[in-house]
C-alpha cells in the first residue's frame, strides 16, 4: 500500500509541474500571437511612452512611412505630422483630448522619409496601468492617398466639365447661390454674364464633333484669360458659358467691370481658330444679369441673363444688360415657338407677291413669293416677327419648302388660266443650306409642279458667306443652278461683300440693300455706294435689283443710274394671289396704280 501511495504521489506532482509548464506554453503562445499580428498587419503601429516618444513600430510603419524602428525610436508623434498643414494648436487639441477620453481618431497629414506629404487615418488609444494611469499610447494608422485620390475623381466628375475642365452647371449654381448669400450680407451688387457661341453649330456639323470640341477648348482656354482667378467660368453645356464676377459695392462699378470683361471676351473670341488645318470665325452674344436687381435667387438670375444673351444675338449688340420689358418680348417669342407648329397643321399661311418691276420696258421682271400668317388672335403678322425664331427651332426648312411649293404651283395655275408667265423668287434661309436635302426638295418640287428651273429665282444673302459652312453652301448653289435654278444675293452691301465670291459662284442678279436707296438723296455714301454696285454688277454680267424704292424721285435716278429693276411701294405692295392676277393682266407699266 505504501509503494502505491508513493507512485501515486509522484503522479500527481508530475501532473502538477506538466499542468505549469502547460500555462507558461500557452502565455508564450499568446505573446507570440500577438507580436505576429503586431508585425504582419496591414495599418501601421507605433506605441509610446507617457511622454509620447515612440518606443516600438511595426513593419507596417516602415513600408508606410519609410522610417525604420531606430529611425522613429525616442521621436514624438508630432516629428512625423506635416506641420504646413496642421499647426501647434492642432497638437494640443489631441492630447486634451487622449488625457479626457483616452481616445483620439482623426485624419492628418504626415511625412515620409522622402519628405513626401501624404494622408492617413489615425486613431490613438491610451493604455492605462493598474492604478488607472496612461502609461502608453498606441496610435494605429493607414495611408489613406488613394482613396483621396478618388474622392477627387469623384468630385472633378461631379463638379467640372469634363471637356474643358471649368466648372459645371453643378458647381457653378453652387458658387452662385454661396455668391448670392455674400453679396446680400455685405450689401452687394454681383453680375452674372451669360454666354453663347454664335455659328457654333455650323462649326459642328460641317467640320465633325471632334473639331466642334477643339474650338470649345480653345473657347474655354481664351475665355480663362479674360476673367480673374476669383471669378468663376463654367460651361454650362453645349456652347454655353457663364462667367459669375466678383461683387461691387454699386452698380456703376458693376457696368464698368462688366463693360471690360465682356469687350475682352468678345475680342478674343473674334480672332480665327485654327483647328485641324481649318480657319474658324466665330462671335458670342452675351447677357448681363446683376443681383439684387435683376433678381435675387439662382434661377431669377440665371434666367434674367438667359434672356439678355437672347436679345444681345437678336440685335446684334454684342453684350446687353437685362431689362423688365425682356420678360414680355420673351414670352411673346415663346407664343410665337408654339403657335408655329400648330400653324403649319392648321394652315394659316399666305403668300403674298411683291412684284419687281423690269426699267426697260415696265414689265413684270418676277414676283417675289413672301410669307405671311394669318395668326386666329392677333392677326397678320410678318415674317420679321417668326422666321427668326422658326431658324431657331428648326422649322424654317419645312416652311421653305411649303413657301416654294405654293409659289411655283401658283405660278403654274396662272399660267394654265392665259396669264403671262412670270419668274417667281423664293427666300431661302442659310438653315436650308444646313439641310442635306435642299437639292433633292428643289427638284422633286420643280418636277412635280412642272414649273421650269429657269423661271425659278433663289434668293440668299451675304450672311449665308460667313456661315462656316459657306463652301458646302456655294455647292449646294452650284448643284442647283446646274438644274437650272437662278440665284440672287438679296440685301446687297450690308453683309460681307465678297467679289471673289460673285466671281466664282453663279449668282445671276444683285439686290442692293433698301437702305441704300433711302438715302440716295440724303447721304452721298449711299448714292455712290448704289452707282457703284450697278456699275460693278454689270461688269460681272450681273443684273442688279433696287430694293425699296418708295418715292417717283429714287425712281428716275436708277433709272437713269442703268438699274435693270426696282421693287417697292412706289412700284407696288406685297398683295395676295389673287390681286396680283391684276397686275399680270395689266399694262405693266401700270402696275403701281393698279395695286394703290
Amino acid at each position: 500500500n505504501r509503494a502505491i501511495k508513493d507512485d501515486l504521489s509522484n503522479v500527481v506532482e508530475v501532473l502538477s509541474i506538466g499542468h505549469d509548464i502547460s500555462g507558461k506554453k500557452n502565455a508564450e503562445k499568446e505573446l507570440n500571437l500577438a507580436a505576429s499580428v503586431f508585425e504582419n498587419i496591414v495599418e501601421g503601429v507605433m506605441i509610446t511612452g507617457p511622454d509620447g516618444k515612440i518606443l516600438r513600430t511595426n513593419r507596417a510603419f516602415t513600408l508606410i512611412t519609410g522610417f525604420g524602428e531606430q529611425q522613429a525610436f525616442g521621436k514624438t508623434l508630432e516629428a512625423f505630422f506635416d506641420s504646413t498643414h496642421h499647426g501647434p494648436g492642432f497638437y494640443r487639441k489631441i492630447w486634451k483630448t487622449l488625457s479626457a477620453k483616452g481616445l483620439w481618431r482623426g485624419e492628418v497629414w504626415n511625412k515620409r522619409s522622402s519628405d513626401e506629404s501624404y494622408p492617413q487615418q489615425l486613431s490613438i488609444s491610451a493604455i492605462q496601468d493598474i492604478e488607472g494611469n496612461n502609461s502608453h499610447y498606441v496610435g494605429v494608422f493607414t495611408d489613406i492617398t488613394e482613396q483621396k485620390r478618388n474622392q477627387e475623381q469623384i468630385y472633378r466628375l461631379a463638379h467640372f466639365d469634363s471637356l474643358t475642365g471649368l466648372p459645371n452647371r453643378i458647381l457653378f449654381q453652387d458658387r452662385l447661390s454661396h455668391g448670392l448669400a455674400k453679396a446680400n450680407r455685405n450689401e452687394d451688387c454681383l453680375p452674372l454674364l451669360f454666354l453663347d457661341l454664335d455659328r457654333f453649330k455650323s462649326v459642328k456639323d460641317s467640320l465633325g464633333h471632334g473639331v466642334g470640341d477643339m474650338l470649345l477648348q480653345q473657347v474655354s482656354t481664351r475665355l480663362a484669360e479674360c476673367v480673374r482667378a476669383s471669378d468663376t467660368l463654367a460651361r454650362m453645356g453645349g456652347d454655353e458659358f457663364t462667367v459669375i464676377l466678383g461683387p461691387s459695392p454699386s452698380i456703376q462699378e458693376v457696368i464698368v467691370s462688366v463693360t471690360r470683361v465682356s469687350n475682352n471676351i468678345l475680342t478674343a473670341l473674334s480672332k480665327p481658330f485654327e483647328l485641324e488645318g481649318n480657319r474658324v470665325v466665330i462671335s458670342t452674344s452675351i447677357g448681363v444679369a446683376v443681383y439684387p436687381q435683376d433678381g435675387d435667387s439662382v434661377s431669377d438670375l440665371l434666367r434674367n441673363a438667359d434672356m439678355a444673351m437672347y436679345h444681345a444675338k437678336q440685335e446684334s449688340l454684342g453684350f446687353s444688360f437685362y431689362q423688365p420689358e425682356m420678360n414680355l418680348a420673351n414670352m411673346e417669342r415663346l407664343n410665337i415657338e408654339r403657335d408655329l407648329f400648330e400653324a403649319l397643321e392648321k394652315e394659316q399661311f399666305e403668300i403674298y407677291y411683291q412684284p419687281c418691276m423690269r426699267l426697260s420696258d415696265g414689265s413684270v421682271e418676277a414676283l417675289e413669293a413672301l410669307i405671311r400668317w394669318h395668326h386666329p388672335a392677333r392677326g397678320l403678322i410678318d415674317p420679321d416677327q417668326f422666321i427668326g425664331v422658326a431658324e431657331e427651332i428648326g422649322l424654317v426648312s419645312q416652311l421653305g419648302e411649303w413657301v416654294l411649293s405654293t409659289a411655283v404651283n401658283q405660278a403654274v395655275n396662272w399660267r394654265s388660266q392665259g396669264l403671262p408667265s412670270v419668274r417667281i423668287a423664293v427666300n431661302v434661309s442659310p438653315y436650308q443650306f444646313r439641310d442635306k436635302l435642299l437639292v433633292a426638295m428643289v427638284r422633286s418640287t420643280l418636277d412635280e409642279s412642272g414649273f421650269p428651273p429657269d423661271q425659278l429665282i433663289l434668293e440668299v444673302t451675304e450672311n449665308l458667306f460667313l456661315d462656316p459652312l459657306s463652301d458646302e453652301a456655294a455647292a449646294t448653289i452650284k448643284e442647283l443652278s446646274a438644274l437650272g435654278v437662278c440665284f440672287s444675293i438679296d440685301d446687297f452691301g450690308v453683309g460681307y461683300s465678297s467679289l471673289a465670291r460673285l466671281k466664282l459662284l453663279p449668282i445671276d442678279i444683285l439686290k442692293v440693300d433698301r437702305s441704300f436707296i433711302a438715302g440716295l438723296f440724303e447721304n452721298e455714301n449711299d448714292a455712290s455706294i448704289t452707282r457703284s454696285v450697278i456699275q460693278m454688277a454689270h461688269s460681272l454680267k450681273l443684273n442688279v435689283v433696287a430694293e425699296g424704292v418708295e418715292t417717283q424721285q429714287q425712281f428716275d435716278y436708277l433709272k437713269q443710274q442703268g438699274c435693270d429693276a426696282v421693287q417697292g411701294y412706289f412700284v407696288a405692295r406685297p398683295a395676295p394671289a389673287r390681286d396680283t392676277e391684276k397686275i399680270l393682266d395689266i399694262s405693266s407699266d401700270h402696275i403701281r396704280f393698279i395695286s394703290e
